[in-house]
């Protein structure tokens, strides 16, 4: 929930702001979080040798790291100490996204009762406004939105860009689907023609191979089953084979740190000539609109 790099002090603190529950805090933020990723035997390895490979190179550039980091790992003699960790760092995971996954559809349940209780009402415009409904026909219509303002179908939420989305998301899980409502068009009106950052890439070479073959086997990032499988594929592929996924991955992260530089170019050129917030409506203080803001980077 935080791909719009807002951190989670900011989070809380903004949600208070604008009306929403009092005393939220960051660690509140936090727990609706997906758990950490787990991570791999070379990605532990690179985050022991990371600094040391920065020093020896005189770059902090991540493809040259990896690329040298993959190659170290390769010829690495003991690899036991961080096999060990990246084995306890699954098991971690798998029973952190069990807990996760349960908490989520208990509360898409909990949330579609409230819907159907409330009979569809009219979803109502951001609180502390005077003239509320007002103010809401101008952010629909900033937002470029077509129609008299009225509540997102599920259709349209698949139009939105993906920050939008993962918006909603997050204040659904936060409150329920009429604050989610509210707040994403406030949302999108703040960022009509905000260029969308380059999509996320894998944590790791091991992350990488795993989406392949979840996608090869047509089951989900929440089968612990399957991932187990895959863990187990990993391992049997061999050094060299492994090596082969570790250059891949090399490159990917290099066309991504091209693509963020990029995007931060066309950010600026946004933000020069980005509308001014609506009277009443709190201005936005995400890193995109607020490069200086605490959270900013990839």
């Amino acid at each position: 929930m935080l791909d719009d790099k807002q951190s989670a002090k900011s989070i809380a603190l903004l949600i208070s702001k604008d009306g929403g529950p009092q005393g939220i805090s960051e660690e509140d933020i936090l727990a609706l979080a997906k758990p950490k990723p787990a991570l791999d035997a070379f990605k532990l390895y690179l985050q022991d040798r990371r600094d040391a490979a920065i020093a020896d190179l005189g770059s902090s550039k991540m493809g040259d790291i990896m690329k040298a980091l993959a190659e170290q790992w390769s010829n690495e003699v003991d690899k036991s100490r961080w096999e060990q960790l990246a084995d306890e760092d699954q098991e971690r995971w798998q029973r952190e996204m069990a807990v996760y996954q349960q908490r989520m559809e208990a509360e898409d349940a909990e949330d579609e009762q409230k819907r159907q209780a409330s009979g569809g009402k009219r979803v109502v415009a951001p609180p502390g406004s005077a003239n509320s409904l007002s103010i809401r026909e101008q952010l629909w219509q900033r937002a470029r939105l077509v129609g008299e303002p009225r509540n997102f179908t599920s259709e349209e939420r698949k139009e939105w860009p993906p920050l939008a989305q993962e918006k909603f998301k997050a204040h659904k899980r936060m409150r329920d689907e009429g604050y989610a409502n509210v707040q994403t068009l406030v949302w999108l009106a703040a960022h009509v023609g905000m260029p969308e950052p380059p999509a996320k890439i894998p944590r790791s070479a091991y992350a990488m191979f795993s989406q392949q073959r979840v996608s090869e086997v047509g089951c989900s990032m929440g089968n612990a089953k399957e991932l187990k499988k895959i863990g187990a594929e990993w391992k049997a592929l061999g050094e060299e084979a492994q090596l082969l996924w570790h250059d891949r991955y090399a490159s990917v992260v290099a066309a991504h740190e091209r693509a963020c530089d990029e995007h931060e170019k066309a950010l600026a050129e946004w933000r020069a000539t980005k509308q001014p917030s609506l009277e009443g409506v709190p201005a936005c203080a995400c890193a995109f609109c607020a490069p200086d803001e605490e959270g900013g980077g990839y």
